[in-house]
């Protein structure tokens, strides 16, 4: 799996174009999904590096991983959506329960983990 399959998944199952630059709450809330997933699956890319995969920064991305579970305990059609989603890039079920919500030192000290 890379990046670029990552996008393509996300891109067909939700049937939007994350690369877009609108602010619709749809692509938003899907871009987010992404980064998240991302950064799960990818865990030596920094945030710069998948926040320039989208042509975003790495701030964007930060805001996603903060952002996203409350997202998912808000928006429940949404919500809906992730079994499948998490069934079509082979993550195990359950895995989207480890949705949960980070600040910002935990998200620095699981890199230095990895460094």
């Amino acid at each position: 799996m890379t990046l670029e399959n990552l996008k393509q998944i996300t891109d067909d199952y939700f049937m939007v174009d994350i690369s877009n630059k609108s602010r619709k709450a749809h692509l938003i809330k899907c871009r987010f999904l992404f980064y998240h997933t991302a950064y799960r699956l990818f865990p030596a890319e920094t945030l710069s590096s998948l926040g320039r995969f989208l042509n975003q920064d790495h701030a964007t991305v930060l805001h996603a991983l903060k952002e996203l579970p409350y997202i998912i305990n808000y928006d429940t059609r949404f919500a809906s959506l992730l079994d499948g989603y998490y069934k079509m890039i082979g993550l195990s079920d359950g895995d989207e329960q480890n949705i949960k919500v980070m600040d910002y030192d935990e998200i620095k000290q699981n890199k230095r983990k990895l460094i």
